[in-house]
């Protein structure tokens, strides 16, 4: 289910949570979440006045008629949690946390924390979605092409693919954008 923009959960929480010195009792904890928990532990950590960092970014979720728009987590399956002892053990009482990863960096990982949030704030940070090889079988998901299958030739940048379509013993190119195309197996 897609949710309003408005109804997902805040990226930091509270906003100065990045800003505010780590100290002995708080530290940053990295979460590792059960399977698409991330948004709902970020909501129980609020109601719990846990704070905690979510990267969010805009994603496409194409679709046959029209192509929607989620913020999905930067990094599935993760949120990093700034708690003392007790904070800790009430977010992993939440039953959404699988483990809680301890960071002896705690100023390494505020400093990357804070680059994060700077790039997703200004809207710079998407999803590196092309995982493909040149050569690889694709088939095409979305769009005119819907359903094609043929040969990926070339990467032109971060959205933008090549992929050859063998059809009626002629080959096409085809200049498509990276989330409408996925491996065949």
């Amino acid at each position: 289910m897609t949710l309003k923009t408005s109804d997902n959960p805040k990226i930091c929480y509270p906003d100065n949570a990045l800003t505010t010195n780590v100290t002995d009792e708080q530290i940053w904890y990295v979460a590792y979440t059960k399977p698409r928990h991330e948004k709902t532990l970020a909501w129980n950590l609020m109601q719990r006045k846990v704070s905690y960092f979510l990267p969010l970014i805009k994603k496409k979720q194409p679709s046959m008629k029209r192509v929607r728009y989620s913020l999905a987590p930067l990094f599935t399956s993760y949120i990093f949690i700034k708690a003392n002892n007790e904070e800790r053990v009430l977010a992993l009482k939440t039953n959404r946390i699988v483990h809680t990863l301890h960071v002896e960096d705690q100023a390494l990982l505020v400093k990357e924390m804070d680059i994060i949030y700077k790039a997703i704030s200004n809207r710079n940070v998407n999803e590196y979605i092309s995982k493909l090889k040149t050569g690889q079988k694709v088939k095409i998901i979305a769009g005119p092409l819907f359903g094609l299958e043929g040969i990926l030739l070339e990467q032109k940048n971060e959205r933008y693919l090549i992929i050859e379509i063998e059809s009626v013993n002629k080959t096409i190119r085809v200049e498509i954008e990276s989330d409408r195309i996925e491996p065949i197996q």
